[in-house]
């Protein structure tokens, strides 16, 4: 469940990044 939490976090980074 953590996992999950942070690999949303990172593509919400990379999106806004983008």
């Amino acid at each position: 469940m953590k996992r999950s939490r942070l690999l949303h976090i990172r593509i919400y980074i990379a999106r806004s990044i983008i």
